[in-house]
């Protein structure tokens, strides 16, 4: 027996320690799910410093225990991200039980990355991840609806109870909105927590310290110039470059010259002194790289003409530029071969045409695109490249727009092969990477050796050519398949799609290419549409047959975004359910604007002949008046009672109630207000029902809170003139239950100012007492109190007069105002 029992307490152990584990994860995927670490990684490959180990700036802000910000400014390619990379691998190594850490590298390659939402989650994540108790966290997640930024910092504001180092590199390649929002965020919570962030910026911090927190702690530092590390780094390189044979001299003489110019020139910019050891490796003969290093470009800009200049054209070259240009997440070597080799429009596969190696393609890039050893992944160098290509220093300018529309086709085209059922056997070498080892103590911020590429290509053994051949498995997502069934919806809604984008996109959905119906994959595609105001593939989306679920899912989605385009195209949509059903959509989301899309596509709404003050069955029987007061859809109450024909007095079939005095027994005091804007009461005509609602739910309060609550209500009636004409005497002592009248009420519950509006109105019943019943046969024993509308005594029932409001008066300032009425006790009697 002890021995099941001691099996039975292991089982609820493991029970309980797998839910405590899928909680965990339900949460940290809830904060974020970016991969915040590879990044990070990257950046901390590209070399080493130690530039901050003898900062006093750095070390005060590193020692403190407040809330404090600390900003490096340098220019582009000074070797800042690798700083932030190293500052973080120096926070983990010092980092105890009485601090965290946490970091974010964003990648202006990667839009996702580049949202305040994704960084914060990430930061949220990261403190999370070790957090002891994850159930005190947990109560508030809804798996429908992702966390908003405010959840998640009070998520951060939970969880830290020590100082926290944020390190933040590529603010500067945010929007200015993410930015300010990103600081916004931040700022706020270093009021409350002691949160110190460390930034790498283009603009010396100016946004943080500019933003109205003067009780935040601001330090900032530069990178130097001349930097100390930037010597290393090109006797490194140069070194490096000359053992791969990449960098090929005659006169050993011209090394030093290398060097020395390099050196002069670099202004601190470890991305430029690679470029230029790039350029020269280009060129042929000794006399070519001395006449270069006389005139040396002084910028980035001219670096990338030159380079692009002296190296082999290749007619996928700018193709592979539009490419990374607007790709969604970095592409693999070999989703990149199939992309390139896609005839935008031509839907027969053909592996023919399969590119046999990217890598000559990539070199014709001229170090403006490095590949991932690890990743295997294409990207551009840096940032200011990618807005070279699009700037018009460069003469064959790409236009982003274009640029995503052929992306869109290329995709679309891609998921509409028909050969899609079997795998194709490419003929095309291994593009397995040969990465040289790293040079130690040197920094290179923004890529790699950009000869590693050309080293890959040099120790590549030629492989044969296997003749085409059709085999049977089926395509896995490694090709660019994955990436076209993940994204395809995106870049659709980033352009206005083309003829042969919808002819494809068409033929796609009917052949069932797409899989829309498979894990809410349709409305994922739909919402998407809707945030990207893709009017055009959003009317094509919602042809498709959605559940009831997804299809409130998506009118919530379109009336939080509240954009007027999507919203027509939703509502025309959906004009075949009726105007009952909109009309419910309409109201449920307080969507004015939905609304007046229904009007547009339904004149009927604009004439009386609509029957507003009727109650419908979607709407549980109510109004729509009333329903819009249940759902506390207040935008639409306004927008309803502008309708012709809306009766604020007519009342329901079911409830027999207005909607004013729904909005009274509700306790809604904002839809009294709004209800009762510009009402003549004079025309009300049942005045006494109302103020039987606004009193009997007043009296029925269970605190002083709620009591306080109902005040407001009949405050706002007496306000607009409903109090000196119809204030009935309906709630004179011997009608009010158990004798409990309003003025018992407010006097007890403490409301001061209650007491002397129902005292000013009528003191004639101020010392009006309580009634009970007592049955004479039992001796005595009180049993209950008299209810409103009891016709007449009980025989053998005697009826007790107790307590008087003066009695039940909470504090001494409301007694005192009911002696200036004639306020008493009340003699105990029976009657």
């Amino acid at each position: 027996m002890g021995r099941l029992k001691a099996l039975s307490r292991r089982q609820l152990e493991l029970q309980k320690s797998h839910r405590s584990r899928v909680l965990k994860k339900q949460l940290l995927d809830a904060c974020s799910i970016h991969d915040y670490q590879t990044t990070r990684k990257q950046a901390r490959k590209l070399g080493t410093t130690l530039l901050f180990h003898d900062s006093n700036t750095y070390m005060e802000w590193k020692q403190s225990r407040t809330a404090c910000t600390l900003a490096y400014s340098g220019a582009l390619g000074s070797g800042k991200t690798v700083l932030l990379a190293n500052i973080v691998d120096d926070l983990y190594l010092q980092q105890d039980s009485t601090t965290r850490v946490a970091y974010f590298f964003c990648r202006y390659d990667s839009p996702a990355s580049m949202t305040a939402r994704t960084i914060l989650g990430c930061l949220a994540r990261q403190l999370i991840q070790d957090h002891p108790d994850i159930n005190a966290l947990i109560t508030d997640i809804d798996p429908d609806n992702p966390l908003s930024i405010d959840h998640v910092s009070a998520l951060i504001e939970k969880v830290s109870t020590m100082p926290i180092h944020f390190v933040l590199d590529g603010f500067d390649d945010c929007s200015p909105v993410t930015q300010q929002d990103l600081v916004s965020s931040l700022q706020n919570l270093q009021r409350s927590i002691p949160l110190l962030v460390c930034i790498a910026t283009r603009v010396q911090g100016d946004i943080f310290i500019n933003t109205g927190a003067p009780s935040i702690h601001h330090l900032s530092a530069h990178m130097p110039i001349p930097n100390p590390d930037i010597d290393v780094y090109i006797s490194n390189e140069v070194k490096e470059q000359l053992n791969l044979g990449n960098l090929i001299v005659r006169d050993d003489r011209l090394v030093e010259i290398i060097k020395t110019t390099l050196r002069s020139q670099a202004n601190g910019m470890f991305l430029w002194v690679q470029l230029q050891i790039v350029c020269l490796s280009c060129m042929e003969n000794d006399h070519d790289m001395r006449e270069a290093l006389k005139d040396l470009p002084s910028g980035l800009s001219e670096t990338y003409c030159r380079l692009l200049k002296r190296h082999d054209k290749s007619r996928y070259r700018r193709l592979l530029f539009e490419l990374i240009l607007v790709t969604l997440e970095p592409l693999t070597l070999t989703q990149l071969e199939h992309a390139l080799s896609v005839e935008p429009g031509n839907t027969l596969y053909n592996p023919a045409k399969l590119l046999n190696c990217i890598d000559k393609v990539i070199r014709s890039c001229a170090g403006m695109v490095l590949v991932d050893e690890e990743e295997e992944t294409a990207r551009f160098v840096h940032q200011s490249a990618r807005q070279f290509l699009m700037s018009p220093a460069y003469d064959k300018q790409i236009d982003e727009y274009k640029a995503q529309t052929t992306m869109a086709e290329i995709v679309l085209t891609y998921l509409n092969y028909s050969l899609f059922e079997t795998r194709i056997t490419a003929r095309r070498p291994a593009t397995a990477l040969t990465i040289g080892k790293l040079p130690a103590a040197m920094l290179k911020e923004m890529m790699p050796s950009g000869f590693k590429l050309l080293q890959r290509l040099k120790s590549s053994t030629s492989k044969s050519i296997e003749p085409d051949t059709v085999g049977s498995r089926p395509l896995s997502s490694a090709e660019f398949k994955g990436y076209a069934e993940a994204y395809w919806d995106i870049h659709l809604t980033y352009v206005q799609p083309s003829a042969l984008c919808m002819k494809l996109l068409n033929e796609a959905i009917t052949k069932q290419r797409l899989n829309l119906h498979v894990a809410h994959n349709l409305l994922t595609s739909i919402k998407r549409a809707m945030d990207n105001r893709g009017t055009q593939l959003l009317s094509v989306l919602l042809k498709q047959d959605l559940d009831d679920e997804d299809r409130k899912k998506a009118f919530k989605h379109a009336a939080q975004l509240n954009d007027t385009d999507v919203i027509d195209v939703v509502v025309e949509h959906y004009l075949n359910h009726g105007t009952e059903y909109i009309l419910v959509e309409a109201i449920t989301n307080d969507c004015p604007a939905m609304w007046k899309a229904l009007l547009k596509y339904d004149p009927v709404l604009n004439q009386p002949k609509f029957e507003f003050n009727a109650s419908y069955e979607a709407m549980g029987r109510l109004t729509p008046l009333m329903f819009a007061v249940q759902s506390r859809s207040f935008r639409m109450i306004e927008t309803l009672l502008e309708c012709p024909g809306v009766c604020r007095s007519q009342k329901s079939e079911i409830m027999q109630l207005t909607p004013l005095e729904f909005a009274v027994a509700r306790g809604s005091s904002r839809a009294v207000r709004l209800l009762t804007s510009g009402f003549i009461f004079r025309e009300w005509k049942d005045h006494e029902s109302l103020w039987d609602t606004a009193l009997r739910t007043f009296m029925q309060a269970t605190n002083a809170k709620r009591s306080a609550k109902q005040f407001e209500i009949i405050q706002i009636l007496v306000d607009n003139g409903c109090y000196n004409t119809y204030f009935t005497p309906d709630w004179r002592p011997e009608k009010a239950p158990y004798g409990r009248t309003p003025l018992m009420a407010a006097a007890e519950n403490g409301l001061h100012s209650v007491v002397k509006l129902l005292l000013d109105f009528d003191d004639s019943n101020v010392n009006a007492q309580l009634r009970c019943w007592i049955p004479l046969q039992t001796g005595g024993t009180m049993v209950g109190p008299v209810h409103v509308g009891q016709p007449a005594r009980p025989p053998n029932i005697i009826t007790m007069y107790q307590e008087t409001a003066w009695e039940l008066a909470r504090t001494p300032e409301i007694k005192s105002l009911l002696e200036q009425h004639g306020g008493r006790f009340g003699p105990r009697r029976a009657g």
